[in-house]
Protein backbone atom coordinates (compact mmCIF):
# COMPACT_ATOMS: atom_id res chain seq x y z
CA UNK A 1 0.00 0.00 0.00
CA UNK A 2 0.90 3.68 -0.36
CA UNK A 3 1.26 5.15 3.12
CA UNK A 4 -0.03 8.84 2.97
CA UNK A 5 2.36 11.72 3.87
CA UNK A 6 -0.08 13.77 3.65
CA UNK A 7 -4.18 13.33 3.12
CA UNK A 8 -5.18 14.40 -0.54
CA UNK A 9 -8.39 14.77 0.59
CA UNK A 10 -10.48 16.57 3.15
CA UNK A 11 -13.34 14.23 2.41
CA UNK A 12 -13.95 10.55 0.32
CA UNK A 13 -17.33 9.14 -0.50
CA UNK A 14 -17.47 5.34 -1.93
CA UNK A 15 -20.11 3.39 -3.68
CA UNK A 16 -19.35 -0.07 -4.10
CA UNK A 17 -21.28 -2.26 -6.64
CA UNK A 18 -21.58 -5.16 -9.45
CA UNK A 19 -20.52 -2.56 -11.85
CA UNK A 20 -17.81 -1.20 -10.39
CA UNK A 21 -16.73 1.58 -7.67
CA UNK A 22 -17.64 5.22 -7.59
CA UNK A 23 -15.26 7.54 -5.53
CA UNK A 24 -16.04 11.22 -4.98
CA UNK A 25 -13.29 13.17 -2.95
CA UNK A 26 -13.16 17.11 -2.23
CA UNK A 27 -10.09 19.11 -0.65
CA UNK A 28 -9.95 22.37 0.66
CA UNK A 29 -6.75 24.31 -1.09
CA UNK A 30 -4.91 26.77 1.26
CA UNK A 31 -2.54 29.03 0.25
CA UNK A 32 0.13 28.08 3.04
CA UNK A 33 -0.40 24.16 1.76
CA UNK A 34 2.30 21.95 2.22
CA UNK A 35 1.90 21.11 -1.65
CA UNK A 36 2.15 24.90 -2.67
CA UNK A 37 5.47 26.12 -1.97
CA UNK A 38 7.13 27.54 -4.38
CA UNK A 39 4.19 27.02 -6.57
CA UNK A 40 4.58 29.83 -8.20
CA UNK A 41 4.90 32.89 -5.23
CA UNK A 42 2.59 35.35 -4.98
CA UNK A 43 -0.12 33.20 -7.22
CA UNK A 44 -0.17 29.41 -5.52
CA UNK A 45 -1.49 27.24 -7.64
CA UNK A 46 -1.98 23.66 -6.96
CA UNK A 47 0.75 21.11 -8.80
CA UNK A 48 -0.85 18.77 -11.28
CA UNK A 49 0.82 15.88 -9.80
CA UNK A 50 -1.24 16.57 -6.37
CA UNK A 51 -4.61 15.69 -8.58
CA UNK A 52 -2.46 12.51 -10.22
CA UNK A 53 -2.09 11.09 -6.42
CA UNK A 54 -5.35 12.34 -5.32
CA UNK A 55 -6.66 9.42 -8.03
CA UNK A 56 -3.87 7.29 -6.75
CA UNK A 57 -4.68 7.41 -2.88
CA UNK A 58 -8.56 7.95 -3.94
CA UNK A 59 -8.67 4.48 -5.48
CA UNK A 60 -6.34 2.38 -2.95
CA UNK A 61 -9.02 3.50 -0.47
CA UNK A 62 -11.57 2.44 -2.65
CA UNK A 63 -9.83 -0.92 -3.67
CA UNK A 64 -8.05 -3.46 -1.35
CA UNK A 65 -4.67 -4.00 -2.74
CA UNK A 66 -4.95 -1.59 -5.76
CA UNK A 67 -1.99 -1.07 -7.23
CA UNK A 68 -1.17 2.15 -10.03
CA UNK A 69 0.36 0.21 -13.07
CA UNK A 70 -0.12 2.61 -16.06
CA UNK A 71 -1.23 6.64 -15.73
CA UNK A 72 -3.17 6.60 -19.74
CA UNK A 73 -3.45 9.95 -19.83
CA UNK A 74 -3.79 13.83 -17.69
CA UNK A 75 -5.26 16.58 -18.94
CA UNK A 76 -5.18 19.45 -16.93
CA UNK A 77 -7.83 22.06 -18.32
CA UNK A 78 -7.90 24.53 -15.58
CA UNK A 79 -5.45 25.95 -13.02
CA UNK A 80 -6.47 25.36 -9.20
CA UNK A 81 -6.11 28.51 -7.30
CA UNK A 82 -5.46 28.70 -3.46
CA UNK A 83 -7.57 29.31 -1.54
CA UNK A 84 -9.56 26.59 -3.32
CA UNK A 85 -10.95 23.67 -3.60
CA UNK A 86 -12.04 20.79 -6.40
CA UNK A 87 -13.66 17.56 -6.22
CA UNK A 88 -12.88 14.09 -8.11
CA UNK A 89 -15.33 11.77 -9.26
CA UNK A 90 -13.80 9.17 -10.31
CA UNK A 91 -15.21 6.14 -11.74
CA UNK A 92 -13.36 2.29 -11.62
CA UNK A 93 -14.48 -0.57 -13.94
CA UNK A 94 -12.77 -4.11 -14.47
CA UNK A 95 -12.99 -7.17 -12.18
CA UNK A 96 -10.28 -7.24 -9.39
CA UNK A 97 -10.28 -11.01 -9.98
CA UNK A 98 -9.07 -11.18 -13.31
CA UNK A 99 -7.24 -8.35 -14.92
CA UNK A 100 -6.68 -4.42 -14.72
CA UNK A 101 -9.05 -2.15 -13.14
CA UNK A 102 -9.44 1.02 -15.01
CA UNK A 103 -10.01 4.48 -12.99
CA UNK A 104 -11.19 7.93 -15.27
CA UNK A 105 -11.63 10.82 -13.25
CA UNK A 106 -12.72 14.15 -13.58
CA UNK A 107 -12.17 17.21 -11.08
CA UNK A 108 -13.96 20.27 -10.93
CA UNK A 109 -12.58 23.52 -9.22
CA UNK A 110 -15.18 25.17 -6.37
CA UNK A 111 -16.40 27.18 -9.19
CA UNK A 112 -17.57 23.96 -11.04
CA UNK A 113 -15.31 24.61 -13.66
CA UNK A 114 -13.75 21.36 -15.03
CA UNK A 115 -9.94 21.34 -14.32
CA UNK A 116 -8.45 17.71 -15.05
CA UNK A 117 -9.52 14.69 -16.98
CA UNK A 118 -7.06 11.65 -15.67
CA UNK A 119 -7.07 7.94 -16.29
CA UNK A 120 -4.95 5.59 -15.16
CA UNK A 121 -4.72 1.54 -14.65
CA UNK A 122 -4.38 -0.57 -11.27
CA UNK A 123 -3.74 -3.84 -10.87
CA UNK A 124 -5.07 -6.03 -7.70
CA UNK A 125 -3.22 -7.82 -5.21
CA UNK A 126 -0.20 -9.21 -8.03
CA UNK A 127 2.82 -7.64 -6.00
CA UNK A 128 2.24 -8.97 -2.60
Amino acid sequence: MYPPPLSPFDSIEIERSGHGVRIRTRTVVEPDGPYLSGHFPGRPILPGVFLVDTLLRAVCAGVDGARLTVLRSARFTAPVLAPGEFTMRVEVTGDPATGPLTARARCHRGDGEQCARLEAQFDVGRYR
